[in-house]
């Protein structure tokens, strides 16, 4: 009963910031965003390999997702 209020409320925050979805869409858009960790060698071999953490390609509503509910604060640096 919590997790439909919680997905009720987060559906009509989405709905006035201009975003219609309904709970599965918006739960299926939220699901399919991705989080990819990419390792880059060293400029030479006495550096270590470095790390960057980026979010997968997303689509339109996938990118309108991410920017209104702040979801960028949450990604792993």
């Amino acid at each position: 009963m919590l997790a439909l209020l919680l997905l009720n409320l987060l559906r009509r925050k989405l709905a006035q910031a201009g975003i219609p979805l309904s709970i599965a869409k918006m739960m299926d858009a939220l699901t399919d965003i991705r989080e990819v960790t990419l390792l880059y060698p060293g400029a030479s071999a006495s550096q270590k390999p470095f790390a960057r953490t980026v979010l997968a390609d997303m689509d339109p509503t996938q990118r309108q997702l991410v920017k209104t509910l702040g979801l960028e604060r949450y990604r792993s640096s």
